[in-house]
């Protein structure tokens, strides 16, 4: 029987690690499928391989300059938990990740590290930045001091309202759903894009959702995708 965290039709006797060249062994080694190529999970999250996501990014984007990547900054989540990291948005809207050097679509790489933007920089502005003596992260006051930029006051309570919003909805869908945040890949006064959420106590796989009603349909759907018993709802009243 297959192994319920490796649920991929397709894989076959032969197929290795595009990171490392390593097997993958179905039902045995954990693995995901991103874009008809398989990695191992420890390939792609491995906490080893993010002490230099930031240099690695930077240099990324000015190897690539004439292309006008964008270099951003935010939190992702690996095998410990929830990090700072860093990652290069390409113009066609993939994404290059230094820990994997590899690119990805973005919706695969929200399925993947759950990454949340918080800083974007052009070429230009990594290129000034580099002034600060690091490659990143870089603090409020470092950005305002090289790119002149203010940090309206605004982005604080608009963050805490969005928090309080998707923190109601994790609690209002149960079923061991928790709240990671809010999906803003354009940085705090950018797009939202939705709520993302964890699905902790069944298929340990991540799904997004604008309201209530648009998670808990995802979060349906996910559990009869994985064969898993659906989730059940209390009758509960909020304001």
């Amino acid at each position: 029987m297959d192994n319920p965290e490796n649920k991929f039709d397709g894989i076959t006797l032969g197929v290795h690690c595009a990171k490392c060249g390593d097997p993958i062994i179905r039902g045995t080694t954990p693995y995901k499928k991103i874009d008809d190529e398989y990695y191992h999970e420890w390939c792609l999250e491995d906490q080893t391989l993010l002490g230099t996501c930031y240099p690695d990014a930077w240099r990324y984007v000015m190897q690539h300059a004439d292309d006008n990547p964008i270099l951003v900054h935010g939190m992702a989540t690996g095998l410990s938990g929830q990090h700072q990291h860093a990652w290069v948005e390409l113009p066609d809207g993939t994404i290059w990740d230094p820990a994997a050097s590899a690119v990805f679509t973005k919706e695969r790489y929200f399925e993947l590290v759950k990454a949340v933007g918080e800083n974007r920089y052009t070429v230009e502005e990594a290129a000034l930045m580099l002034n600060v003596g690091q490659h990143g992260p870089w603090t409020d006051e470092e950005r305002a001091t090289w790119l002149h930029e203010s940090v309206p006051a605004s982005q604080s309570s608009r963050l805490e309202q969005l928090e309080q919003e998707g923190r109601l909805i994790a609690e209002q869908l149960g079923n061991g759903v928790n709240y990671a945040g809010p999906l803003l890949w354009d940085g705090p006064e950018g797009k939202f894009y939705g709520h993302l959420f964890q699905d902790d106590a069944v298929t340990v796989s991540s799904f997004t959702g604008i309201d209530f009603e648009g998670a808990k349909t995802r979060l349906i759907e996910m559990r009869q995708q994985w064969d898993a018993e659906p989730p059940v709802f209390e009758q509960r009243q909020y304001d």
